[in-house]
Protein backbone atom coordinates (compact mmCIF):
# COMPACT_ATOMS: atom_id res chain seq x y z
CA UNK A 1 0.00 0.00 0.00
CA UNK A 2 1.00 3.71 -0.22
CA UNK A 3 2.21 5.02 2.75
CA UNK A 4 1.84 8.84 3.68
CA UNK A 5 5.04 10.74 4.98
CA UNK A 6 4.31 10.98 8.43
CA UNK A 7 6.68 11.40 11.52
CA UNK A 8 5.20 10.62 14.82
CA UNK A 9 6.93 12.75 18.04
CA UNK A 10 6.03 12.61 20.99
CA UNK A 11 2.45 12.53 20.49
CA UNK A 12 2.97 15.55 17.67
CA UNK A 13 2.42 14.61 14.06
CA UNK A 14 4.27 15.78 11.49
CA UNK A 15 2.58 15.33 8.06
CA UNK A 16 5.46 16.38 5.89
CA UNK A 17 8.58 14.01 7.50
CA UNK A 18 11.00 14.95 10.16
CA UNK A 19 13.11 17.48 8.57
CA UNK A 20 13.87 20.86 9.60
CA UNK A 21 11.19 22.45 7.51
CA UNK A 22 8.31 19.89 9.17
CA UNK A 23 5.06 21.51 10.61
CA UNK A 24 3.70 19.93 13.94
CA UNK A 25 0.55 19.81 15.55
CA UNK A 26 -0.81 17.93 18.74
CA UNK A 27 -3.11 15.04 17.57
CA UNK A 28 -6.27 15.38 20.17
CA UNK A 29 -8.50 13.77 18.17
CA UNK A 30 -7.66 10.25 17.26
CA UNK A 31 -9.19 8.46 14.72
CA UNK A 32 -8.76 4.53 14.96
CA UNK A 33 -9.10 2.27 12.30
CA UNK A 34 -12.49 0.40 11.65
CA UNK A 35 -10.91 -2.68 12.00
CA UNK A 36 -12.12 -3.89 8.69
CA UNK A 37 -9.74 -6.21 7.30
CA UNK A 38 -11.45 -7.89 4.31
CA UNK A 39 -11.13 -6.84 0.55
CA UNK A 40 -14.97 -7.06 -1.78
CA UNK A 41 -15.26 -6.19 -5.24
CA UNK A 42 -18.60 -3.45 -6.38
CA UNK A 43 -20.68 -6.91 -6.29
CA UNK A 44 -20.16 -7.81 -3.12
CA UNK A 45 -17.87 -11.16 -3.68
CA UNK A 46 -15.11 -11.56 -1.11
CA UNK A 47 -11.83 -10.94 -2.84
CA UNK A 48 -7.96 -11.07 -2.57
CA UNK A 49 -7.23 -7.33 -1.90
CA UNK A 50 -5.98 -5.60 -4.78
CA UNK A 51 -2.64 -4.66 -5.91
CA UNK A 52 -2.09 -0.69 -6.52
CA UNK A 53 -3.18 -0.14 -10.16
CA UNK A 54 -5.76 -3.02 -9.98
CA UNK A 55 -9.58 -2.32 -9.60
CA UNK A 56 -10.78 -1.50 -6.11
CA UNK A 57 -7.48 -1.17 -5.25
CA UNK A 58 -7.67 1.77 -2.40
CA UNK A 59 -10.59 0.36 0.24
CA UNK A 60 -10.60 0.58 3.69
CA UNK A 61 -8.62 -2.91 4.59
CA UNK A 62 -5.98 -2.07 3.05
CA UNK A 63 -4.96 0.77 5.02
CA UNK A 64 -4.15 0.59 8.42
CA UNK A 65 -4.20 3.92 10.61
CA UNK A 66 -4.29 3.54 14.19
CA UNK A 67 -5.02 0.36 15.60
CA UNK A 68 -8.01 0.53 18.54
CA UNK A 69 -6.53 0.20 22.02
CA UNK A 70 -8.18 -0.99 24.89
CA UNK A 71 -7.72 -1.89 28.84
CA UNK A 72 -10.40 -3.31 31.12
CA UNK A 73 -9.69 -2.41 34.52
CA UNK A 74 -8.91 -5.25 37.34
CA UNK A 75 -12.73 -5.97 38.45
CA UNK A 76 -14.12 -5.76 34.63
CA UNK A 77 -16.60 -3.26 34.85
CA UNK A 78 -14.76 -0.23 32.61
CA UNK A 79 -12.88 -0.76 28.99
CA UNK A 80 -10.58 2.35 28.57
CA UNK A 81 -9.91 3.64 25.20
CA UNK A 82 -6.13 4.30 25.14
CA UNK A 83 -6.08 5.95 22.19
CA UNK A 84 -8.95 8.55 23.41
CA UNK A 85 -8.26 8.56 27.16
CA UNK A 86 -12.49 7.88 28.13
CA UNK A 87 -13.54 5.07 29.97
CA UNK A 88 -16.23 2.74 29.21
CA UNK A 89 -18.82 0.72 30.97
CA UNK A 90 -18.04 -2.62 29.81
CA UNK A 91 -21.62 -4.25 30.69
CA UNK A 92 -24.75 -4.13 28.37
CA UNK A 93 -27.78 -3.36 30.05
CA UNK A 94 -30.09 -5.79 27.77
CA UNK A 95 -33.12 -3.46 29.03
CA UNK A 96 -33.64 -0.84 26.83
CA UNK A 97 -34.68 2.11 28.10
CA UNK A 98 -36.11 5.71 27.10
CA UNK A 99 -33.43 8.85 26.83
CA UNK A 100 -34.37 10.78 29.97
CA UNK A 101 -33.74 7.67 31.90
CA UNK A 102 -30.49 6.69 30.22
CA UNK A 103 -29.22 10.24 30.65
CA UNK A 104 -30.72 9.61 34.74
CA UNK A 105 -28.86 7.01 34.81
CA UNK A 106 -25.19 7.88 33.51
CA UNK A 107 -24.95 10.73 35.20
CA UNK A 108 -25.70 9.22 38.82
CA UNK A 109 -23.33 6.66 37.66
CA UNK A 110 -20.55 5.49 40.36
CA UNK A 111 -18.58 3.07 38.37
CA UNK A 112 -14.91 1.57 38.44
CA UNK A 113 -14.11 4.92 40.96
CA UNK A 114 -15.28 6.95 38.53
CA UNK A 115 -18.23 9.44 39.19
CA UNK A 116 -18.12 11.72 35.98
CA UNK A 117 -20.30 9.46 33.81
CA UNK A 118 -22.54 10.77 31.17
CA UNK A 119 -23.73 10.07 27.62
CA UNK A 120 -21.60 9.90 24.98
CA UNK A 121 -22.02 12.36 22.27
CA UNK A 122 -22.02 10.73 18.50
CA UNK A 123 -18.20 11.02 17.63
CA UNK A 124 -17.23 9.41 21.24
CA UNK A 125 -19.96 6.64 20.33
CA UNK A 126 -19.05 6.08 16.85
CA UNK A 127 -15.21 6.05 17.99
CA UNK A 128 -15.43 2.80 19.23
CA UNK A 129 -17.26 1.38 16.56
CA UNK A 130 -16.31 -1.67 14.69
CA UNK A 131 -16.55 -2.67 10.89
CA UNK A 132 -15.58 -6.20 11.20
CA UNK A 133 -19.43 -6.43 11.87
CA UNK A 134 -22.46 -7.89 10.44
CA UNK A 135 -26.35 -8.15 11.50
CA UNK A 136 -27.55 -11.34 13.27
CA UNK A 137 -23.04 -12.88 13.78
CA UNK A 138 -20.84 -10.29 14.43
CA UNK A 139 -21.33 -7.04 16.90
CA UNK A 140 -20.27 -3.56 15.38
CA UNK A 141 -18.64 -2.68 18.81
CA UNK A 142 -15.35 -5.30 19.89
CA UNK A 143 -16.49 -8.20 21.60
CA UNK A 144 -13.58 -9.16 23.36
CA UNK A 145 -13.59 -5.81 25.48
CA UNK A 146 -17.43 -4.68 25.31
CA UNK A 147 -20.29 -6.99 26.48
CA UNK A 148 -23.17 -7.08 23.89
CA UNK A 149 -26.26 -9.25 22.96
CA UNK A 150 -28.99 -9.30 20.29
CA UNK A 151 -32.29 -8.54 22.43
CA UNK A 152 -35.37 -11.07 22.92
CA UNK A 153 -38.38 -8.88 22.91
CA UNK A 154 -39.13 -5.48 22.43
CA UNK A 155 -41.40 -4.01 19.05
CA UNK A 156 -40.61 -4.84 15.73
CA UNK A 157 -41.64 -2.95 12.80
CA UNK A 158 -41.72 -3.00 9.32
CA UNK A 159 -38.62 -5.26 7.83
CA UNK A 160 -36.86 -5.23 11.18
CA UNK A 161 -35.43 -8.19 13.28
CA UNK A 162 -33.88 -8.63 16.59
CA UNK A 163 -30.68 -8.93 14.93
CA UNK A 164 -30.69 -5.34 13.91
CA UNK A 165 -31.66 -3.81 17.10
CA UNK A 166 -28.67 -2.33 18.59
CA UNK A 167 -29.53 1.50 18.53
CA UNK A 168 -27.63 2.84 21.82
CA UNK A 169 -28.74 6.39 22.83
CA UNK A 170 -25.90 9.20 22.32
CA UNK A 171 -26.13 13.01 23.55
CA UNK A 172 -25.82 14.95 20.37
CA UNK A 173 -29.11 16.84 18.85
CA UNK A 174 -30.02 17.03 15.91
CA UNK A 175 -29.12 20.66 14.68
CA UNK A 176 -32.52 21.06 12.62
CA UNK A 177 -34.96 19.35 15.42
CA UNK A 178 -33.75 20.03 19.18
CA UNK A 179 -36.57 16.88 20.03
CA UNK A 180 -34.00 14.47 18.09
CA UNK A 181 -31.08 13.03 18.97
CA UNK A 182 -28.82 10.47 17.18
CA UNK A 183 -28.13 7.16 18.18
CA UNK A 184 -25.49 4.41 16.99
CA UNK A 185 -26.48 0.71 16.18
CA UNK A 186 -24.11 -1.52 17.67
CA UNK A 187 -25.67 -4.48 15.79
CA UNK A 188 -25.85 -3.14 11.89
CA UNK A 189 -23.41 0.06 12.26
CA UNK A 190 -25.72 2.89 11.01
CA UNK A 191 -26.13 6.37 13.23
CA UNK A 192 -29.23 7.58 12.63
CA UNK A 193 -31.69 9.70 14.98
CA UNK A 194 -34.85 9.30 17.08
CA UNK A 195 -37.53 11.30 19.86
CA UNK A 196 -35.48 11.85 23.04
CA UNK A 197 -38.94 13.39 24.37
CA UNK A 198 -41.07 10.45 23.22
CA UNK A 199 -41.00 8.58 26.21
CA UNK A 200 -42.03 5.05 24.09
CA UNK A 201 -38.97 5.18 22.31
CA UNK A 202 -36.64 2.48 24.10
CA UNK A 203 -32.92 2.31 23.21
CA UNK A 204 -30.03 0.74 25.18
CA UNK A 205 -27.42 3.22 26.73
CA UNK A 206 -23.50 2.86 27.35
CA UNK A 207 -22.17 5.61 29.47
CA UNK A 208 -18.76 7.25 29.48
CA UNK A 209 -16.44 8.85 31.77
CA UNK A 210 -13.88 11.59 30.68
CA UNK A 211 -13.19 15.33 29.65
CA UNK A 212 -15.67 15.88 26.38
CA UNK A 213 -15.36 17.82 23.77
CA UNK A 214 -12.24 15.68 22.96
CA UNK A 215 -13.51 14.81 19.22
CA UNK A 216 -13.29 18.80 18.36
CA UNK A 217 -12.05 19.87 14.67
CA UNK A 218 -9.61 22.20 14.30
CA UNK A 219 -9.33 23.16 10.53
CA UNK A 220 -6.63 25.28 8.61
CA UNK A 221 -7.01 25.92 5.45
CA UNK A 222 -3.47 25.37 4.00
CA UNK A 223 -4.08 27.57 1.00
CA UNK A 224 -3.39 25.31 -1.88
CA UNK A 225 -6.74 23.76 -2.11
CA UNK A 226 -6.09 21.35 1.03
CA UNK A 227 -7.21 21.90 4.44
CA UNK A 228 -5.53 20.39 7.67
CA UNK A 229 -7.49 19.36 10.84
CA UNK A 230 -4.85 19.80 13.46
CA UNK A 231 -6.84 18.05 15.86
CA UNK A 232 -6.55 14.90 13.86
CA UNK A 233 -3.58 15.61 11.55
CA UNK A 234 -5.46 14.65 8.62
CA UNK A 235 -5.11 16.55 5.44
CA UNK A 236 -7.94 16.71 3.47
CA UNK A 237 -9.22 17.69 -0.04
CA UNK A 238 -10.85 21.39 0.17
CA UNK A 239 -12.94 20.98 -2.56
CA UNK A 240 -15.27 17.92 -3.18
CA UNK A 241 -14.23 15.77 -6.06
CA UNK A 242 -14.81 16.12 -9.97
CA UNK A 243 -14.95 13.68 -12.36
CA UNK A 244 -15.50 16.04 -15.27
CA UNK A 245 -16.58 19.72 -15.79
CA UNK A 246 -19.27 20.33 -13.63
CA UNK A 247 -19.63 16.00 -12.61
CA UNK A 248 -18.96 15.70 -9.00
CA UNK A 249 -20.74 12.43 -8.44
CA UNK A 250 -19.11 9.06 -8.44
CA UNK A 251 -19.81 5.16 -8.19
CA UNK A 252 -18.19 3.22 -5.57
CA UNK A 253 -15.24 2.05 -7.54
CA UNK A 254 -14.93 5.53 -9.11
CA UNK A 255 -14.74 7.15 -5.93
CA UNK A 256 -11.57 4.80 -4.93
CA UNK A 257 -9.67 5.40 -8.25
CA UNK A 258 -10.28 8.90 -8.24
CA UNK A 259 -8.35 9.28 -4.82
CA UNK A 260 -5.59 7.06 -5.18
CA UNK A 261 -4.51 8.66 -8.41
CA UNK A 262 -5.22 12.46 -7.34
CA UNK A 263 -2.61 14.71 -7.19
CA UNK A 264 -3.04 17.95 -5.39
CA UNK A 265 -0.86 20.30 -3.80
CA UNK A 266 2.31 18.28 -4.69
CA UNK A 267 1.31 15.40 -3.15
CA UNK A 268 -0.19 11.78 -5.11
CA UNK A 269 -0.63 9.86 -1.77
CA UNK A 270 -4.28 10.14 -0.77
CA UNK A 271 -7.16 7.97 -0.60
CA UNK A 272 -10.43 7.49 -0.46
CA UNK A 273 -11.62 7.90 3.66
CA UNK A 274 -12.89 5.35 5.62
CA UNK A 275 -16.31 5.49 7.27
CA UNK A 276 -14.90 6.88 10.84
CA UNK A 277 -11.97 9.06 9.22
CA UNK A 278 -14.89 10.66 6.83
CA UNK A 279 -17.52 10.67 10.38
CA UNK A 280 -15.08 12.82 12.18
CA UNK A 281 -14.83 16.22 9.79
CA UNK A 282 -19.36 16.04 10.21
CA UNK A 283 -20.65 19.57 11.79
CA UNK A 284 -23.08 18.34 14.18
CA UNK A 285 -24.32 22.02 14.34
CA UNK A 286 -24.94 22.81 10.80
CA UNK A 287 -27.75 20.98 8.44
CA UNK A 288 -27.00 21.62 5.07
CA UNK A 289 -24.02 21.20 4.93
CA UNK A 290 -22.79 19.66 7.91
CA UNK A 291 -19.80 21.02 7.71
CA UNK A 292 -17.25 23.76 8.15
CA UNK A 293 -18.29 25.86 4.74
CA UNK A 294 -15.58 28.45 6.59
CA UNK A 295 -12.36 26.25 5.28
CA UNK A 296 -14.51 23.10 2.84
CA UNK A 297 -15.81 23.91 -0.30
CA UNK A 298 -18.60 21.62 -1.46
CA UNK A 299 -19.63 21.63 -4.79
CA UNK A 300 -23.56 20.10 -5.08
CA UNK A 301 -25.24 19.12 -8.03
CA UNK A 302 -28.97 20.48 -8.27
CA UNK A 303 -31.47 18.06 -6.81
CA UNK A 304 -29.18 15.56 -5.41
CA UNK A 305 -28.83 14.21 -1.95
CA UNK A 306 -25.38 15.21 0.03
CA UNK A 307 -24.32 11.99 0.17
CA UNK A 308 -20.23 10.96 0.48
CA UNK A 309 -18.50 7.85 -0.10
CA UNK A 310 -16.55 5.61 2.18
CA UNK A 311 -14.17 3.16 1.36
CA UNK A 312 -15.12 1.17 4.25
CA UNK A 313 -17.87 -1.65 3.01
CA UNK A 314 -20.98 -2.80 4.77
CA UNK A 315 -21.22 -6.01 6.33
CA UNK A 316 -24.50 -6.37 6.24
CA UNK A 317 -24.52 -6.14 2.52
CA UNK A 318 -20.89 -6.47 0.70
CA UNK A 319 -22.33 -4.95 -2.10
CA UNK A 320 -23.08 -2.10 -0.75
CA UNK A 321 -20.80 1.05 0.86
CA UNK A 322 -20.70 3.62 3.97
CA UNK A 323 -21.60 6.70 3.16
CA UNK A 324 -22.21 9.77 5.54
CA UNK A 325 -24.81 12.19 5.05
CA UNK A 326 -23.33 15.64 4.75
CA UNK A 327 -26.66 17.29 4.30
CA UNK A 328 -30.29 15.57 5.04
CA UNK A 329 -30.63 12.10 5.13
CA UNK A 330 -33.18 11.73 2.29
CA UNK A 331 -36.27 9.43 1.95
CA UNK A 332 -37.78 9.05 -1.23
CA UNK A 333 -40.32 11.35 0.81
CA UNK A 334 -38.64 14.03 0.76
CA UNK A 335 -38.43 13.64 4.82
CA UNK A 336 -35.33 13.71 6.15
CA UNK A 337 -35.62 10.41 8.57
CA UNK A 338 -31.92 10.54 10.25
CA UNK A 339 -30.38 13.70 10.12
CA UNK A 340 -27.23 15.83 8.85
CA UNK A 341 -24.27 14.17 9.83
CA UNK A 342 -26.49 10.27 9.58
CA UNK A 343 -24.68 7.06 7.86
CA UNK A 344 -26.22 4.56 5.83
CA UNK A 345 -24.89 2.45 2.96
CA UNK A 346 -25.78 2.24 -0.92
CA UNK A 347 -24.99 0.23 -3.48
CA UNK A 348 -21.21 0.69 -4.96
CA UNK A 349 -22.61 -0.38 -8.67
CA UNK A 350 -25.98 0.35 -10.55
CA UNK A 351 -26.66 -2.73 -11.69
CA UNK A 352 -30.11 -1.68 -13.21
CA UNK A 353 -32.39 -2.42 -9.76
CA UNK A 354 -35.43 -0.09 -9.78
CA UNK A 355 -34.90 1.75 -6.30
CA UNK A 356 -36.93 4.50 -6.93
CA UNK A 357 -39.01 3.88 -3.73
CA UNK A 358 -36.15 3.69 -1.56
CA UNK A 359 -34.75 0.92 0.68
CA UNK A 360 -35.50 0.47 4.08
CA UNK A 361 -38.97 0.87 6.33
CA UNK A 362 -37.69 4.86 5.83
CA UNK A 363 -37.36 4.29 2.57
CA UNK A 364 -34.35 5.85 1.98
CA UNK A 365 -33.29 7.19 -1.11
CA UNK A 366 -30.41 5.25 -3.29
CA UNK A 367 -28.21 7.63 -4.89
CA UNK A 368 -25.10 4.88 -5.97
CA UNK A 369 -23.25 7.85 -7.57
CA UNK A 370 -21.75 9.82 -4.40
CA UNK A 371 -19.78 12.69 -4.01
CA UNK A 372 -16.08 12.27 -2.82
CA UNK A 373 -13.80 14.23 -0.64
CA UNK A 374 -10.32 12.67 -0.77
CA UNK A 375 -7.61 12.37 2.34
CA UNK A 376 -3.71 11.67 3.34
CA UNK A 377 -2.13 11.13 6.58
CA UNK A 378 -3.91 8.77 8.37
CA UNK A 379 -2.60 5.02 6.83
Amino acid sequence: MKKVSVCVIAGMVTIAGCGEDSTTSTVTFKVVDTFQDKCYNDRGDEMACPSEGDRFYGQDAQYTPTAPSYEINSDQTVVTNLNTGLRWEKAHHSTSVNYSDAWSYCDNLSLGGYTDWRLPDVKEAFSISDFRGRAGSTFYIDSAYFDMAIPTEGTLTGSHTYSMMGQTWTSTVRPDNSNLVYFINFLDGHIKSQSKTDPSVLFFYRCVSGAPGGFTNSFQDNGDDTVTDNATGLIWQKANGEQGANDYQFNWEEALSYCENLSLAGQADWKLPDVKELQSIVDYTRIDPALDTGVFTFNKTPGTSSFFWSSTTHGDNTAFAAYVCFGPCDSVSGADIHGPGAQRSDPKLDDGTNYSSGIGDQRDVVQINNYVRCLRGNV
